[in-house]
C-alpha cells in the first residue's frame, strides 16, 4: 500500500523492506530494554503495552471529566504526545544513533534517504503500539458517547499526532547532534527528561488546586491566535469535525492543519 509513496521519496524500496523486516525480527527475538529494574528480569513488550493502557485509562478519565469535548481532547492529545516524546527520548536514542548498524550499513551502497526512512519507520512501529495502548481506553469512552465514526476519525488523528511527534523529536535530535558533541548531547537529554517530569508532576499538583470541579464542567476551549500553533488542538478539532455539528471556521482551519502539517 505504501510502496509507491516510499519510492517517490527517493528511497530504494527493496532495500528499505529488507532492512525493516530484518530489524524487527532481530528486535522481537530479544527482550526490550525499558522498564528494566535492579534485581529483576526485563519486562516483556506486552507488559509495557498493558502498563501504557492503564495510563491511557487514567489520562482519558481525567481529560473527559472536562465538559467540552475539544478541550478534553486537547488535554488528552497533549498528554499522549508528551508521553510519546519522553518515551522516544529515553528509549530510542540508540536506534537513531546506532553505531553497530552504522558499521554494517554505511559501507554498503545504501542511500541516506533509505537509511533515515528505515530508522524512522522502525521507531514508528513501536511508537504506534505505544500510542495504540494509550489511546484505546479513550476510544471506548468516545465510542460510547459519540458513536463509531468519531472513533475512526479519532484513530486517524492519533496516527497523525504520533507521526508528528516522531518527526519533531527526530528533527530536534538531528539538529542538536550537529551543534553539540556526544557527551553534552546525553546531558541535554537527561536534563530535558528531568524538566518534563517536573513540569508534568507539578501540573498534577497545581491544576486541581487552581480550578474547582464544577468549573471544569462548564469550561470551553476558546480559539485564539496561539491555538493555531498548538498541535494537540489541531487533532482535537479534527475529531470534533467528525461529529458533523457545531463546526466553525476556526475548527475547520485547525482540522486542516492536523491533516496537512504531518503529511508535509
Amino acid at each position: 500500500l505504501f510502496k509507491y509513496p516510499v519510492i517517490l521519496l527517493g528511497v530504494d524500496y527493496s532495500q528499505f523492506e529488507i532492512l525493516l523486516v530484518t530489524k524487527l525480527i532481530s528486535d522481537f527475538r530479544r527482550t526490550p530494554d525499558s522498564f528494566q529494574t535492579m534485581g529483576q528480569k526485563k519486562r516483556s513488550f506486552i507488559y509495557q503495552l498493558f502498563t501504557f493502557s492503564i495510563f491511557g485509562l487514567l489520562f482519558g478519565i481525567a481529560a473527559f471529566s472536562v465538559g467540552d469535548l475539544v478541550l478534553g481532547l486537547t488535554i488528552f492529545f497533549t498528554i499522549v504526545m508528551v508521553s510519546l516524546t519522553m518515551t522516544l527520548l529515553s528509549e530510542f536514542t540508540t536506534v537513531l544513533f546506532d553505531n553497530r548498524d552504522n558499521h554494517i550499513l554505511l559501507p554498503r551502497p545504501i542511500s541516506n534517504r533509505t537509511l533515515i526512512l528505515f530508522r524512522l519507520t522502525h521507531i514508528q512501529v513501536y511508537m504506534g503500539f505505544i500510542a495504540l495502548a494509550l489511546s484505546l481506553p479513550a476510544a471506548v469512552i468516545i465510542a460510547m458517547d459519540y458513536g463509531a465514526l468519531s472513533v475512526i476519525i479519532y484513530f486517524v488523528a492519533m496516527v497523525l499526532s504520533t507521526w508528528l511527534t516522531l518527526i519533531f523529536t527526530t528533527f530536534i535530535y538531528l539538529l542538536l547532534s550537529k551543534i553539540v558533541n556526544g557527551e553534552r548531547f546525553k546531558d541535554f537529554l537527561t536534563y530535558t527528561q528531568i524538566g518534563i517530569a517536573i513540569l508534568i508532576f507539578g501540573s498534577y499538583q497545581l491544576v486541581p488546586r487552581l480550578m474547582e470541579a464544577h468549573a471544569l464542567k462548564n469550561i470551553t476551549l476558546s480559539v485564539r491566535w496561539w491555538t493555531y500553533c498548538f498541535p494537540p488542538a489541531w487533532f482535537a478539532a479534527l475529531v470534533k469535525l467528525g461529529l458533523f455539528k457545531d463546526s466553525t471556521t476556526p475548527f475547520l482551519i485547525l482540522a486542516l492543519l492536523a491533516v496537512c502539517i504531518p503529511i508535509i
